[in-house]
This record gives structure tokens, sequence and C-alpha cells, in this order.
């Protein structure tokens, strides 16, 4: 059970996966209670919880014997002993809501409290495998004082390891270090408490010396033997992240992952959910973009850029490509038929490979650079993490010829709709309608809607909305919906059909807030059915040895290439000019 009794103090100084038993400088405790005890609970492939016995003696740890889904891990030595911390506190247990709260059990005749849990064990650190990294999810603080040792274990990235403890029956003093890693000898000339929480890395080395963190140590930032661990990127970024579920733990470790978190605008509800299925994919972030008039930059800096021209400073391009995402829309808003609590200036869609991609490149330090520039330029934004929907269209169905086609004065356009479904429809009471949620309601007003067809609306995309990782805290969507609108001719034609209107009460009943708009899209390679005419694909043409078909902002993003080709003040792609003026082979487009 949960108990907030405190435990006492030298029970709460000892580690956990073999990490440490700590003094807290107090000689006087014998040496078996300055070696930690500890016992693993294996609940799956990716679940251990870490027990410690704050009153087990090492004979009758040596003693004890476990059943099969129970690791006893091997007696550890720690603090002064192995240069380790001087003290240390666990503050809660690993799923406890608040500090003080600790699980506690009794196992095989002793009591134990729950200290850790391992969700990801035996990831390689280095190329070689010499190295093994848990992620380990804790509430601990540990202390070193100022003049103590420590021994430090650091990455080729600069990622700093601080030695916790030894094995106590280790071969050898000396571990294998892999290349570019590096061991240093170091002592403090501060008080330091290192915050291992949420999670961390455990390393092991070859003779099962235990290292953590990774952890800040600004004498060594200062001195410009490390770089600030903020800075470091937590992954190379690559389009094979989503082939490991282990990167998401190296993601979730990195010391970037805290700064993503805390100074971020990220919905940390929708985060844990695409946390806890890191490879699933592809998914499609939309994106609802409002600018700012005048871009306002957090440093203060001086700028006569609109918030659109500091916007396109930050198109992310190469870091999508990196990680194999793409931008499949890209649109102003022509106008926003319904919806006025924002007013949208533009549409995106992204394709992303899966969330442990998008979390990569959201920590990666030149993507983070990059974001000043769209915070400068963004006034407001809803960014949802989408999933497609089936398509309600049969493969082998043919639309008629649309009775409102497109003119040259009347193009065709894109229809965006954002639904927000009431949980509960809300009919009058005169309706007579049965209790149905929003989104069966939303069902029935599909169904008046059938002069769509002959009117030549046909159905592009439609997703399911996971959850808004960005945005107003009181927005929650359910759906949106693209559509080939031939012409306005034909939509106002669709707005004005009496059995539509007839129905409209249920769509009146089932949503609770949306938005309706036009759009004329400069990119648009939705996952739509194969009903529209040309299909779009399923992901931008892909670009060519001589640069066609590159995002950009202005012909300067296509020096060498071409120009860009664009439709109003969004991205576009370079093109460039056919000799007779036909688009061919290898060209995106030629001019038009």
């Amino acid at each position: 059970m949960y108990k907030s009794a405190k435990l006492p103090l030298w029970a709460l100084l000892f580690a956990l996966l073999g990490l440490v038993g700590c003094s807290d400088g107090d000689d006087t405790l014998p040496e078996e209670e300055r070696i930690g005890f500890e016992i693993i609970q294996i609940l799956g492939p990716n679940e251990l919880r870490a027990w410690i016995g704050p009153e087990i003696t090492r004979e009758e740890f040596a003693a004890l014997e476990v059943p099969a889904g129970w690791i006893k891990n091997q007696p550890r030595e720690g603090g002064e002993d192995v240069d380790g911390p001087d003290g240390g506190r666990f503050l809660r247990s690993p799923d406890a809501t608040e500090d003080g709260e600790f699980l506690q059990e009794e196992f095989f005749g002793y009591n134990w409290f729950h200290a850790a849990t391992i969700v990801q064990a035996g990831r390689a650190m280095d190329d070689e495998r010499i190295l093994t990294g848990s992620s380990v999810r804790k509430f601990h603080e540990l202390d070193f004082n100022a003049g103590s040792p420590m021994v430090l274990l650091i990455s080729p990235e600069g990622s700093v390891y601080f030695r916790i403890g030894r094995d106590a029956d280790r071969l050898t003093d000396v571990p294998t270090i892999p290349e570019g890693w590096r061991l240093m000898d170091y002592t403090t000339p501060v008080d330091i408490v290192f915050d291992l929480y949420p999670r961390n890395t455990v390393i092991r080395t070859d003779n099962q010396d235990s290292f953590q963190g990774p952890v800040l140590i600004q004498d060594l930032v200062d001195k410009g033997e490390v770089p600030d661990p903020i800075t470091i990127s937590p992954l190379e970024l690559a389009t094979d992240i989503c082939e490991d579920a282990s990167n998401m733990a190296a993601i979730l470790d990195s010391y970037a992952w805290r700064y993503l978190l805390e100074d971020s605008k990220l919905n940390l509800e929708q985060v844990e959910r695409m946390v806890a299925e890191p490879t699933r994919g592809p998914f499609y972030m939309v994106n609802l973009i409002r600018y700012r008039e005048m871009a306002m930059y957090a440093d203060g800096r001086e700028t006569d850029l609109t918030g659109r021209e500091a916007n396109a400073l930050y198109s992310p391009i190469e870091f999508l490509a990196a990680i194999g995402a793409a931008p499949i829309f890209v649109s102003g808003v022509s106008e926003q038929v319904e919806g006025d609590d924002y007013l949208w200036d533009d549409v995106a869609v992204v394709r992303y490979p899966c969330p442990a991609g998008f979390f990569a490149m959201a920590g990666d330090l030149g993507f983070r650079e990059r974001l000043i520039h769209k915070d400068a330029g963004v006034e407001t934004t809803i960014v949802m993490v989408t999933h497609p929907r089936p398509s309600s269209v049969a493969d082998d169905f043919e639309f008629p010829p649309p009775a409102f086609p497109a003119t040259s004065g009347d193009p065709s356009f894109e229809w965006v709709r954002v639904l927000d479904f009431n949980d509960v429809a809300q009919y009058p009471p005169s309706a007579g309608e049965p209790e149905r949620t929003g989104a069966e309601a939303w069902q029935e007003f599909e169904k008046s809607s059938a002069a769509a067809v002959g009117i030549g609306v046909k159905p592009i995309a439609s997703f399911d909305v996971q959850g808004v990782i960005t945005g107003p805290a009181d927005n929650s969507w359910d759906r949106v919906i693209f559509e080939y609108v031939p012409s306005r001719a034909g939509f106002d034609a669709l707005l004005a059909d009496p059995t539509r209107q007839a129905g409209s009460y249920h769509r009146d009943a089932a949503l609770a807030n949306g938005y309706s708009m036009i759009t004329f899209p400069t990119i648009s390679a939705l996952p739509g059915n194969s009903n529209i005419g040309e299909p779009p694909p399923a992901a931008l043409p892909p670009i060519t040895d001589d640069g066609v078909g590159t995002i950009c902002n202005s012909d300067a993003d296509c020096a060498g290439i071409g120009f860009c080709l664009r439709n109003g003040d969004g991205p576009g792609f370079c093109s460039r000019q056919c000799g007779s003026g036909e688009c061919g082979e290898s060209y995106v487009c030629c001019g038009s």
C-alpha cells in the first residue's frame, strides 16, 4: 500500500538497480548498511519494479531465494567508498502523485519499498555494445558536498553520467571504455544536488560499475569541458528512428526532454498518448495558424518582418526530411465560413512516420533554435495529432460529372472542416430524437447531404483527432475533413439544398464547436481515396537530382535550380520552365 509515513533516512539513501547505499557522511553506520540490497519484480518486457529492502542484512540477502519472475540484484557498494554521493533521498515511489508517498510491500518475509521502475533495459549505448543502458523512472535526489570527488563517464556528445555504485564482488576496478567515451576524475568546488527525475539512464560497464545521468555540472560547462546538456540533441535525426522503439527511451532520458516539457507549450496528456505508442505511424499533424501582424521576437530584437515572413524563416523542411516527414497540405485560408473565435490564416498538414521521429526532431538543437522564428511570427496555433479514417466511398464507385463544374472565374477549391463533437448530442426536447453521441448525430446529418454527390463535392481525406498537442487548453477536437468542391457555385448550391437544410438540426446537435474554411492549396497530397480523379500521392514527389521539388519560400531558395512556384504568400516548391512549355519527366511542375 502507499504510505506517507517517513521511511528511515538511511533506507532512503539506498539507490536502485544496483545503484548505491549512501552513508550521508555518517561513518557510524555499519558496513552492511552501506551496501544496498534490492530485488527486481518482472511485470512485463518493459516494466520491472525495483524494490529496496531497508531491513535485510547482507547475510540474509545472500541466503534469500526468489522465484521465477524475480531477480535478486547483486550487492552494491556506494557512498564515499566509490567516490559516490554524500547523501540523497527518494522523494516518492514512481507511481505516487505526491512527495512523501511510498509503495511498501512485504515479500519473502521482508519489508520493501518501491524505489524505481525500469521501463526499458539493455539498450546499447555504443556501437560495440560495451556499455548498456536502462531507462528508469524514479524521483530521486543525490547530494555531493563541496570538495567531494566524483568519477564521471562522458559520452561522445558530451553528456555527463556520474558513478553511483560498484559491484561489491567485481573482479576489476577498471572498466572497458568504448571509443569516443571517456572517464574523468572530478572534484566539485561547490555543493551539487542531482535531480534524477522523472526518469534517467543507468549505464553499466563491463565490470558492473553503475553510472547515472545525464546531469548538469555547471562548473564543467563554464570551463568548456562539456556542453550545456540542454543543447545536446537526444538522437541523430534519421529516417530509421521508427524501426527501434528503444529510441523513444533515449529521447525521454535526455536532458533536452526536460527542457522540451518545461519550456514548450506541449499538451502533456497528448504527449503521454504518443509516448505510449512510439512507433505507431504514420500520423498526421493538422495545423491551424494565425499570424501576428508584425513579428515579435522573445529576445527583444528589432525587426520589420511580418508574422508570416518570420514564420517563413522557421520552415523546417530539412529537419522533416531527415526523419522521413513531409508537408502534404499547405494553404492559406481564402474564407472562413464558420467559427469566429479565431480567424485562421493558414492550414497545413504534415505527415510524420511515428511519434519517436517527431520527438527526436522536437529535441534536436538545430530545430529548437529555428523555433524562435515560429514563436515570433505565430500569434495562435492549434496543432492536432490525427490518424486517417477509412474512406466511406467504395473503390469502384464512379462520381457523376459535377453539376457545377469549375470555370476560369470560379475555380475548384478544398473545403476544410474541423469538428468538435458534443459527448451527447444536444437535441431540443421537441426533436423527438433518441439519445445519441455527437459523432452519431453527425452521421445522421451526413445522410441528409446526399446532394453533394450530384453537385460534385468529393471526399479527399478524413482524420480522427487523437488529441491537441499545441493550442488553447480549452479546445478539444474530434475530426478533420477535407473535401473537393468543384466551384463556389456548387458550394452555394450545396448549402442551399433543402434536404441538407432539413437535416441541419442533427448538425447543430452534434457540434460543440467547429471551423469551416475555403482553401486553395499550394501543396495537396493528402491520403485520399481514388475517386477524386487523379489520386493524390501518399507524400510529396521525390526531390530530383537537380533540386526540383524542394520546398521554398522565395526564388532565393531555388538559386541554381529555377524559381519558387507559389500560390499566394505560402510556401511553394522549386520548379523550372520546360523549353516546350509542357510539364515533362522529372519536373514537379513547370511555371503554372
